[in-house]
């Protein structure tokens, strides 16, 4: 019998045009999944606040929350392969090894279940590795938050980001940045952005975002999530003063 997920909790967000679209990732997803629909659209970060505030009001025993974009497609075993994943960084063996650039802090690290940045991805495929870290190349396709870290992202951007429209990617990466807590990326991705060249969450066309390498119809649960967990390829990292100096200026409150 397959073991009850409860790691996480998964809720979608979209717009009411969007909403059948939604409602088939829903049924992918599995039983539990939220969906959040801005009927408002009040730009492109009230759809993120909605799901994060619905996830939050709705947890219970899980340690993460995991934000879905409405216009992905996910792997087979997406459900199960996302509680596999999250376990190598809750379990009590997870926490006594200290198996990630992020344990000796004693902190589950945010992880991304899809990711553009291809270079960083061919590093780790080539090693036989199954993971990368970064804090700039960050997208909001499939993004899980340690509980605990959702509920401050949440308290911080609206601080930050109270006179900004940024896009919910560019929140993520200001909120790692200032935090130095890197978000820690599958290899490969168990999410692809299917309407790649549409948005919900602050960017334009006709630029193409699509996975550097999507599993398509591999298991991830034939996935080794200890390859590489314990020294994973690195992307890019950025400190809050450089941060502020690229993107603060526009952006930031």
């Amino acid at each position: 019998m397959t073991k009850k997920a409860n790691n996480c909790l998964p809720v979608i967000f979209t717009v009411k045009e969007r909403k059948l679209m939604a409602d088939r990732l829903k049924n992918q997803v599995g039983p539990g999944t939220l969906l959040h629909v801005d009927n408002i659209r009040r730009g492109c970060w009230s759809g993120g606040r909605g799901a994060f505030n619905l996830a939050l009001e709705n947890v219970k025993d899980e340690k993460y929350i995991l934000i879905l974009c409405d216009d992905i497609s996910v792997s087979k075993n997406f459900r199960q392969a996302v509680e596999e994943v999250i376990s190598c960084f809750v379990s009590p063996s997870a926490r006594d090894n200290g198996r990630s650039p992020l344990a000796t802090a004693g902190q589950a690290p945010p992880i991304a279940f899809f990711h553009v940045a291809g270079k960083a991805v061919e590093r780790a495929r080539a090693a036989g590795k199954s993971w990368v870290y970064t804090q700039v190349n960050i997208w909001a396709q499939a993004m899980a938050w340690p509980v605990d870290m959702a509920r401050d992202f949440l308290a911080w951007q609206d601080q930050y980001f109270k006179k900004s429209n940024w896009s919910v990617d560019g929140r993520y990466s200001a909120y790692v940045a200032y935090t130095g807590i890197p978000v820690m990326v599958t290899v490969p991705s168990l999410a692809e952005h299917a309407l790649p060249r549409s948005s919900t969450v602050g960017h334009c066309p006709p630029v193409k975002r699509t996975a550097a390498w999507f599993i398509l119809d591999g298991d991830p649960l034939a996935v080794d999530w200890q390859a590489g967990l314990d020294a994973p390829v690195k992307d890019q990292l950025i400190t809050w003063e450089k941060y502020k100096e690229k993107f603060g200026s526009k952006n930031l409150a």
